[in-house]
Formats: structure tokens, sequence, C-alpha cells
């Protein structure tokens, strides 16, 4: 395999091959300012790094965003981290769950449109098997949802 061939053993890799030879290589989880220098020097031109958006905004973009991915792109460690969420989060902007043992985030707004299309699937299957149910039976199993919001 090419990977073999080039020497990589380690993710991530990045390398510069020219026609001669291997003409720069960067291995391994570094800081940001090293790979901005380092592929400043392979593509022979100055690299500047994008900024990270605020995190608000990229919830707003993206609508789910997990802590590990939180964590991650913002360099926060998991004892700062409902702080720096609180710092970045306007309250009431988001919910916040568990999805097969991890914590999520997740756009409020979202969040709201996702009960209501539950609510109207369970009121159409109701409607399909005939069975009768009030809004009282179904207020129980809803409840739990709409006090979030």
């Amino acid at each position: 395999m090419l990977a073999g061939k080039l020497g990589v053993r380690s993710f991530p890799t990045f390398i510069r091959v020219n026609r001669e030879s291997i003409a720069a290589k960067i291995v391994g989880t570094r800081s940001l300012d090293t790979y901005v220098s380092g592929l400043s020097g392979i593509l022979n031109k100055e690299v500047q790094a994008t900024p990270q958006p605020l995190l608000a905004t990229l919830l707003e973009k993206e609508h789910l965003l997990f802590v590990k991915e939180i964590e991650v792109m913002y360099d926060v460690e998991q004892t700062n981290f409902q702080g720096f969420v609180g710092s970045q989060l306007p309250a009431g902007s988001y919910e916040q769950h568990e999805l097969l043992g991890e914590t999520n985030f997740i756009k409020r707004a979202v969040f709201v449109k996702i009960v209501d299309k539950i609510i109207k699937s369970i009121l159409t299957i109701v409607a399909i098997s005939n069975v009768e149910l009030s809004l009282k039976a179904l207020f129980p199993l809803m409840k739990p949802l709409w006090d979030k919001n």
C-alpha cells in the first residue's frame, strides 16, 4: 500500500511528495500553529488558520453537537465544559440530552420540531389503527418533553 511505502504509521500524517522525493512530512497530533507553519512551508506560501466560529453560530448551523465535538473543536477540558457552554450559549437556546450514552446539545427550535413530529406520528398511527386515544392519554407521555420548553 501507498501508506506503507511512504512510511505512514500514525494518524494524522500530512505528506507532500514531489517528483524526486518526499518534500515534507507532518506526523501526529500537533498544535494548530505547528500545522499552519508546516503547511506554509510545504506550500511555499502563507497559510492562515480559519478562526473557530462562536459555539452559538456552530449550533445554529449544525443543529446538534456532541460534547466531544465541542471539547475538541474549542480545546475545552471536561472540568471547564459546563462553564464554557454557559458562557457561549444563551440560556434557553438549546437542550442537553443523552443519545447512546453520549451527551449532546441540540438547538431548542429543532428539538421543538422533533417533539411536534413525534406527536403527529403518534396521532397518525392511532388514526390508522383505529385506536381511540384521547389527549388525556397522550399528555402524560409527552409532558416531560413539553416541560422543557
